[in-house]
């Protein structure tokens, strides 16, 4: 019984790390296309992507991206 209470939280700890590792790549992939891209709607698009990734972990950087994406959408 007790093997099966801790099982969830092995569960956790297993593929927690992997969750992470994945939203890394996913930014940093990101941030590449970010770099490379000319201002036009497409950059727009990706500030937006980099927006929502950024959202839980670190809204000052967001908030950037957000104001970044405002502005260039005025262009």
């Amino acid at each position: 019984m007790k093997i099966r209470a801790q099982l969830p939280l092995l569960v956790l700890f297993v593929t927690g790390p992997v969750s992470l590792a994945q939203e890394n790549l996913k930014l940093d992939s990101l941030l590449q296309v970010y770099r490379e891209q000319e201002e036009s709607i497409e950059k727009v698009k990706t500030i937006q992507e980099l927006f929502y990734a950024e959202m839980y972990n670190t809204p000052e950087k967001a908030r950037a991206y957000a104001r970044e994406g405002i502005e260039l959408s005025k262009k």
